[in-house]
């Protein structure tokens, strides 16, 4: 399709002859042309004069470099298509700025509070926070002492496998959602996989940190400050995936029933279910009335086990050893291969173990959106402080277990 606007002047060797065309390109020693009603001419150089000839010599440059920059669009194109992961990462957005807990206000505003800062991301930092000043000492101090009876070298093992496999996620995205076995589910349960991948992956990756998992950093601050650091780095992933369709994360509502001389009763809801929950304000904070109860006897129970522990004792070695094995097993062929096809079947040992488990992951899911739900007052699992539903029994085993079991990255 030719116009008066993209043709060229050309004229003849003698300056008789002027015609409007545009060049097409440049053929041994002579000029291919394209004419107003679309016919092609050929013309000899010799037989135009020097400005056309000029002319046609600098268009035919041009093209050639318009040319090869294309090609190089298209190979560049073509490269980052056949990549394992796209140019740059993709990182979910910022998470909100956390919001400090006031301490003295009512049951229903620390709930509240609560409730928001677990939708914006910083679940672990609002778990702990939600306690008062002197069980946050408590934590403190036992997780100082637990930290003298872990081995170094174990912990570091540990956060490395768990970063490791993050990493492979979060750099092997396209390859790793490509495969057959996920990219043959229905595109809603696609999408929610795809979303949960992802933000477990840069969680692992940015959460396991191995220098953050380093004894010697752990014990030069208190473990608050330290879950705070680590809280801030995960948040942009817990809150997107607390936000992600097909995640199923309800939000609760709230409503006082009584409160009165420190004591409140609170119906808690989700889903349409209520049930109500007791909690006691003890410094200005409200906990479930279970945990103020049996608070102190806990914690001395679980200070007298760990003492009794041996140095070294807290994670089993054999246990370590085969956590590290089984990643580096897997891992290893997996982030060694070098195209989309290798990394498929390297990844397949993998699906084959896992299949019935994808199948199932949209469904379970929603269902585990409901269970965290219900837990929203709980210490969360990585942090490992692991309090029950509100207003139900706290079990201080399970949650000093989990507290260096999980969120450290070890495991019993």
């Amino acid at each position: 399709m030719t116009t008066t606007a993209s043709a060229e002047s050309w004229t003849d060797l003698n300056g008789t002859r002027t015609i409007e065309a545009r060049m097409m390109g440049l053929w041994n020693d002579s000029v291919v042309l394209q004419l107003q009603d679309g016919r092609k001419v050929t013309v000899a150089l010799n037989n135009l004069n020097a400005q056309s000839r000029i002319q046609a010599q600098k268009l035919s440059r041009d093209k050639v470099q318009t040319r090869n920059t294309l090609i190089g669009e298209l190979k560049g194109q073509a490269a980052e298509a056949a990549a394992p992961a796209p140019t740059p990462l993709p990182t979910p957005s910022p998470a909100a700025t956390y919001v400090p807990p006031a301490s003295g206000g009512t049951c229903i505003a620390q709930l509240q509070w609560e409730a928001d800062q677990t939708r914006a991301g910083h679940l672990l930092r609002a778990s702990l926070d939600a306690l008062p000043m002197s069980y946050r000492a408590d934590v403190n101090n036992y997780v100082k002492a637990a930290l003298s009876k872990s081995d170094p070298a174990l912990n570091q093992t540990l956060a490395s496998g768990l970063q490791k496999t993050g990493d492979m996620i979060v750099t092997r995205q396209r390859w790793l959602l490509s495969h057959p076995r996920l990219a043959a589910l229905q595109p809603s349960a696609f999408d929610t996989v795809k979303g949960v991948l992802l933000n477990v992956g840069g969680l692992m990756r940015t959460g396991f940190d191995p220098k953050a998992f380093d004894l010697a950093t752990m014990q030069s601050m208190p473990f608050d400050q330290w879950l705070g650091q680590r809280s801030d780095e995960i948040a942009p992933y817990l809150a997107a995936l607390m936000n992600l369709p097909g995640f199923n994360f309800p939000t609760p509502s709230f409503e006082a029933v009584s409160e009165k001389d420190g004591v409140a009763v609170v119906k808690i809801t989700y889903d349409g279910a209520g049930s109500n929950q007791s909690f006691t304000q003890v410094d200005g904070f409200w906990v479930p009335t279970s945990t103020a109860t049996d608070w102190e006897t806990n914690m001395a129970e679980e200070n007298k086990k760990l003492a009794e522990m041996p140095n070294g004792g807290l994670v089993p070695e054999a246990a370590a050893t085969i956590v590290a094995g089984m990643i580096g097993a897997n891992l290893d062929p997996i982030m060694q291969a070098q195209n989309e096809k290798d990394f498929h079947a390297a990844m397949e040992p993998v699906f084959m173990q896992l299949s019935p488990l994808i199948a199932q992951l949209p469904t379970m899911l929603g269902a585990q959106g409901n269970r965290r739900g219900n837990d929203m007052m709980n210490m969360d699992m990585e942090m490992g402080m692991g309090m029950d539903d509100m207003g139900e029994e706290m079990e201080m085993e399970m949650e000093m277990e989990m507290q260096m079991n999980q969120d450290m990255g070890m495991n019993q």
